[in-house]
């Protein structure tokens, strides 16, 4: 039996880490969560906080060995909005609150919300920023409520220098021919309407209206092009109305051949430019017969795509059924690619390997990237046919040249110069051009710098050679500008430099014409430039 004194004494000595760490968690963080759009309190918010808190059992102790701890503690906001978390170590912890409803805005001047505890905090301010939602009702051209209309969101973003359109939400009207679309970040948007989705079905899933219909678009027309954007703001609802103008609908047969059965097909058809994915209402699986009905009058492309074949066919619809079309599924293409280069470069590229680290492509690659349609939502991988793609599927690419250490003399494609023209069209069944490259060992460096200290997020920039032959020919960087070279790799010549605070159209030659000023440079082979940046675009 241990004497008395020394239980007593190896009690005090458990404890005592207890207590160090208890005296240390003696802070609190607490505050108010309010609404961004109108400065009230956010009643019955979930606040949350997440953080690592680090110590030792014992500081006098040599061998004491480093605590980490997670503390994660949640709590809802009071009918004033207030949070209180008690008892706190020092440390970085990261902030969030949420309610159904509203998106969360971390507190400017810090990242992600981290707030860094170092004494007690009463009047931290957390915002919530209310989401908006869109409504409307849809009528037929005799006023008539639709029941069963199909409407999707869309917006548009960009992306590598071209405009993307996606669908991020699909809804229906209801027997009032009334739709909502809640929760919606603030912003711009398109609404447009795809079809009628309140069809009677029969037991083989088959659609079993054939009757009138419309046409799909927007409220001011067919394509995104000609329609108008909402500007959908928060806490209050945005309206899209529409007046529908039905037409006898008729159906689209055809065969499809080249398939393999029980593997996925893709269907899509486009329609005044758009291509919008479809289902067919009748597939036999074994004899690749297929319908699809509800269509109106129009002219249309219809696709099918499976693995790496892929098919399409115009057709034309005119007051009455249509068809049967003859739909093949052609296999893939093979572009073959050779690389030559003018002179003689190093052996070792930018980490220290040895070429020819891409085969016979050295440092060079070139990609096909899908040209796709606007209002698609589809997202088609890249092809890299450097030493000859065995699954390109046919369609319409941008050529791109993405090279270390060299820069590009020419390229062709058979008699077309992809300089001037990146854009190549890959039919189904025939075999394209090949693709010859000359490059150079070399090229001129541009550092840049800013002329004051921004204050934007981002500024990208955008290098555009003089003259312009093609948008393929335009550099642009997204990292910013700080004294670094965002571009090398450059041929010789004359440059515009513009930098931005937000992404553009580089890919786009309406935007690119519409550019004014720009900072002049010239870049000479092997030479570093540098130049200083006065002005950031808006």
């Amino acid at each position: 039996m241990f004497p008395v004194f020394l239980t007593c004494r190896v009690a005090l000595l458990c404890l005592l880490p207890i207590a160090l760490f208890a005296q240390d968690a003696s802070l609190t963080l607490a505050g108010t969560v309010t609404n961004a759009a109108t400065g009230e309190p956010v009643p019955r918010a979930l606040v949350t906080i997440d953080g690592n808190h680090s110590g030792v059992a014992s500081p006098n102790s040599p061998d004491a060995q480093p605590k980490f701890e997670r503390i994660h503690r949640s709590a809802l906001t009071d009918a004033g909005g207030n949070f209180r978390f008690s008892a706190l170590p020092s440390a970085n912890f990261f902030t969030s609150a949420q309610k159904p409803g509203f998106r969360y805005l971390p507190p400017q001047g810090t990242r992600g919300g981290a707030v860094n505890l170092q004494s007690s905090e009463e009047n931290l301010r957390l915002q919530l920023a209310p989401l908006g939602a869109i409504t409307g009702k849809i009528l037929d051209q005799f006023d008539e409520p639709m029941m069963g209309v199909e409407v999707a969101l869309l917006n548009q973003t960009i992306e590598d220098g071209v405009r993307h359109t996606r669908q991020i939400f699909k809804t229906a009207t209801d027997d009032c021919g009334l739709y909502r679309i809640a929760d919606v970040q603030p912003g711009k948007y398109y609404v447009k309407v795809l079809g009628q989705a309140g069809a009677v079905l029969v037991s083989t899933g088959a659609r079993s209206d054939i009757g009138d219909s419309f046409r799909p678009g927007y409220q001011n027309g067919p394509a995104i092009d000609t329609a108008t954007p909402i500007e959908i703001g928060a806490a209050t609802p945005a309206t899209a109305d529409f007046h529908l103008t039905l037409e006898p609908a008729w159906r689209i047969r055809g065969n499809l051949r080249g398939f393999v059965p029980g593997s996925n097909i893709v269907w899509s058809i486009v329609d005044s430019g758009e291509e919008v994915a479809v289902s067919p209402d009748l597939f036999n699986p074994e004899t690749g017969a297929f319908e699809i009905r509800d269509v109106v009058n129009g002219s249309y492309m219809i696709s099918a795509t499976q693995g790496n074949r892929r098919g399409e066919v115009a057709i034309t619809v005119k007051d009455g059924d249509a068809g049967p079309v003859s739909l093949t599924l052609d296999p893939p293409a093979t572009i073959p690619v050779n690389i030559r280069f003018s002179n003689t470069g190093p052996q070792q590229d930018l980490f220290g390997s040895k070429f020819p680290p891409f085969d016979n492509a050295g440092p060079c690659r070139v990609i096909m990237i899908p040209e796709t349609r606007n209002g698609s939502g589809l997202v088609i991988r890249s092809f890299d046919i450097t030493n000859g793609q065995q699954d390109l599927v046919a369609g319409t690419y941008r050529v791109e040249f993405r090279c270390y250490g060299v820069w590009i003399q020419s390229a062709v494609a058979g008699a077309q110069d992809l300089l001037s023209n990146p854009i190549v069209h890959v039919s189904p069944g025939i075999t394209p051009p090949s693709i010859d490259v000359l490059a150079a060992w070399g090229g001129g460096k541009l550092q840049c710098r800013l002329e004051q200290e921004s204050t934007h997020d981002e500024v990208h920039l955008l290098l555009i050679p003089q003259p312009l032959r093609s948008v393929s020919q335009v550099e642009f960087y997204a990292d910013g500008c700080d004294g670094s070279y965002p571009f090398s790799d450059l041929a010789p010549g004359a440059y515009l430099v513009y930098a931005f605070d937000h992404e553009v159209e580089y890919r786009n030659p309406d935007f690119l014409q519409k550019l004014t000023g720009g900072q002049q440079v010239q870049i000479e082979l092997d030479k570093d430039q540098e130049i200083t940046i006065h002005e950031v675009i808006h």
